[in-house]
């Protein structure tokens, strides 16, 4: 589930991801095309980039995801996710 917030130059979308999610099976592509500037609220994230280095997000952690990765949720919490994205 995702929701979104807009202010004059951001937006949060707010996202809930439960566990077994992997955004590859969900979006039908291995691959998003999206930088990611984020902050995980709660749960645990992987993401792997396309060139096969990983980073691991715990609640609490800020991350900055480049163009070309998948992620995946760790374990059986659902994890709770505010994505910023620049508005025109």
């Amino acid at each position: 589930m995702v929701a979104s917030t807009r202010s004059h130059s951001a937006a949060f979308d707010r996202a809930t991801f439960e566990p077994g999610w992997r955004r590859s099976e969900q979006a039908g592509a291995a691959s998003c095309p999206e930088r990611h500037l984020g902050y995980l609220v709660s749960g645990r994230l992987r993401f792997r980039m396309d060139d096969g280095s990983k980073l691991n997000a715990s609640g609490g952690d800020v991350y900055l995801i480049p163009p070309g990765h998948d992620s995946w949720v760790v374990g059986d919490e659902p994890c709770v996710a505010l994505d910023l994205k620049p508005t025109p």
